[in-house]
C-alpha cells in the first residue's frame, strides 16, 4: 500500500504491515517522541469469528474500540488497545 507508505509481507494467513516513516506516506506511523515504538501495532486473524460477534464480546468485556473499518477483501479490521496501551487490531470475516 504505497499511499500509507507500507509494504504487507504475507505468510499463508499471517502477515506483516511495514512502514517507511522516513517517508511522507508513512508519517501517519511515526513515533511522537524521537526514538519512540518502533511498532505501530499487531495484527490477528480471528478465524471462526464475525464482526458482529466480536463487536458484541468487546463491548460485553467494557473493551473500546478506537477503530473499526473494512478491509479491500471485506473483512472487518477492529482496532482496540491492550492494557499497555499497545494497539492490537482483531482480523475478523465480514458482517459489519
Amino acid at each position: 500500500m504505497p499511499q500509507y507508505g507500507m509494504v504487507e509481507l504475507r505468510a499463508g494467513s499471517s502477515h506483516l504491515d511495514l512502514v517507511d516513516v522516513a517517508m511522507s506516506e508513512g508519517e501517519w506511523a511515526r513515533p511522537a517522541i524521537a526514538g519512540g515504538r518502533n511498532v505501530d501495532h499487531v495484527a490477528l486473524r480471528l478465524t471462526h469469528c464475525d464482526a458482529r460477534a466480536l463487536r458484541e464480546h468487546l463491548a460485553a468485556l467494557g473493551v473500546a474500540v478506537a477503530e473499526d473499518r473494512t478491509e479491500d477483501d471485506g473483512a472487518i479490521s477492529l482496532y482496540v488497545r491492550d492494557p499497555s496501551g499497545n494497539t492490537i487490531e482483531l482480523i475478523a470475516a465480514g458482517s459489519p
